[in-house]
């Protein structure tokens, strides 16, 4: 395994499809929309919906066995037990993957924000393109 992800219906997915949508769609951070364009209202889809739709199908490819059978179980209990490597999660479950007998304690689990995308959202085009420096979409920097 590598991605422990619950894929139930009423886990948080959207939220983190969303997240991921969001690191090509929104360059300059929360005053622009990323799933809409805040001036116009106009969806934002275009090869970023699809490229967040090709990568969130693609992490299934490297998911425990059971993430389609739970939500927060799975990650928590995947992780704890060293099956995985990569979830997204919200930061108060974080004491969770600590609890004493979790094999990700003492200093082996870490914590990043999403990153942000290689190719970011031209919206005039609808296409994708190379980030560069008038397109950082760094998080960090917003």
């Amino acid at each position: 395994s590598g991605s422990c992800m619950g894929r139930t219906p009423k886990c948080g997915n959207p939220y983190w499809a969303q997240s991921v949508l969001a690191s090509m769609t929104q360059v300059n951070g929360p005053k622009e929309g990323s799933l809409l364009d805040s001036q116009t209202l106009e969806p934002l889809l275009g090869e970023a919906m699809e490229e967040m739709l090709r990568l969130q199908g693609e992490q299934t490819k490297y998911g425990v066995e059971n993430e389609f059978d739970g939500c927060v179980g799975v990650n928590v209990d995947a992780m704890n037990e060293g099956k995985c490597v990569l979830t997204y999660n919200w930061g108060n479950s974080f004491s969770d993957h600590v609890r004493p007998g979790s094999r990700v304690r003492d200093g082996k689990l870490g914590v990043a924000p999403i990153p942000g995308s290689p190719s970011v959202l031209n919206r005039a085009t609808g296409k994708l393109e190379p980030c560069n420096t008038n397109t950082n979409n760094d998080p960090s920097t917003s």
